[in-house]
């Protein structure tokens, strides 16, 4: 038995659990997709004032006083940002790039796989995919089956090294 996690749309590759929740699986350890590209939205933007931004993050608990520039830090192996780098009146604080989503709103940073860079007041925020990008990509997916992958082939791609089988006999 796996925990078959999904999301809407990886952006062009799926990504290993122990980078979102900090645990490993086998099988949950990203692999590359194309086949989401198509699907709406793929590539997303905002455009967000400083100061919301500062607001947001700091309820959720970051050092985020006198917010005045946003660059991206360190990506990991599927290209998603594992921290941001903020500028602030104290200095550089360093925010996990899951936590600086949520802070933001799910909906509005819809992946941790994006671009960001301060004009004027605003952070101008680029990225593609929707969702945490764990396990099965739904785009991708169904992409894959309009081509004519089968169900099997489609699972063992998203969860490798696994096999569907039937445990309650036929």
């Amino acid at each position: 038995m796996i925990q078959a996690f999904y999301h809407s749309n990886c952006g062009g590759h799926t990504e290993a659990a122990e980078n979102v929740w900090g645990y490993g699986l086998p099988y949950l350890q990203g692999v590359s997709c194309s086949y989401c590209q198509t699907a709406n939205p793929y590539r997303w933007e905002q455009r967000i004032p400083l100061k919301k931004i500062e607001t947001q993050l700091k309820g959720a608990g970051y050092a985020a006083a006198g917010l005045r520039d946003i660059r991206p830090g360190v990506r990991n192996k599927s290209g998603r940002l594992n921290e941001v780098i903020l500028s602030t009146a104290r200095g550089r604080v360093a925010v996990p790039g899951a936590g600086f989503r949520k802070a933001l709103g799910y909906s509005v940073i819809k992946s941790t796989n994006f671009e960001v860079r301060v004009v004027d007041d605003d952070a101008l925020i680029n990225g593609t995919g929707y969702g945490h990008g764990v396990g099965l990509c739904q785009w991708g997916a169904k992409q894959r089956a309009a081509d004519g992958f089968t169900y099997r082939e489609i699972l063992s791609y998203y969860y490798p090294g696994t096999r569907l089988v039937n445990i309650y006999g036929e």
